[in-house]
């Protein structure tokens, strides 16, 4: 297994962590009672930005990837 491959498989599991546990704030937020939802929403806020950067890293890797490898 070449490193670009498992470069691409590690951030690709970990972009899809990632997707669920953002997920599962928003559903959280979602069923929560009221007085609870400002709690959840800074957990959803943490787990976007984390997927949103994580996003953009792998899709970076995957330009690179095809521009050298």
């Amino acid at each position: 297994m070449t490193f670009s491959t498992l470069t691409h498989i590690i951030l690709g599991s970990v972009l899809a962590i990632t997707l669920l546990l953002t997920a599962y704030y928003l559903m959280r937020l979602v069923l929560a009672p009221q007085e609870k939802k400002l709690a959840f929403s800074s957990g959803l806020r943490k787990s976007a930005i984390w997927t949103v950067a994580l996003f953009a890293i792998y899709f970076i890797w995957i330009m690179i990837k095809r521009a050298f490898f």
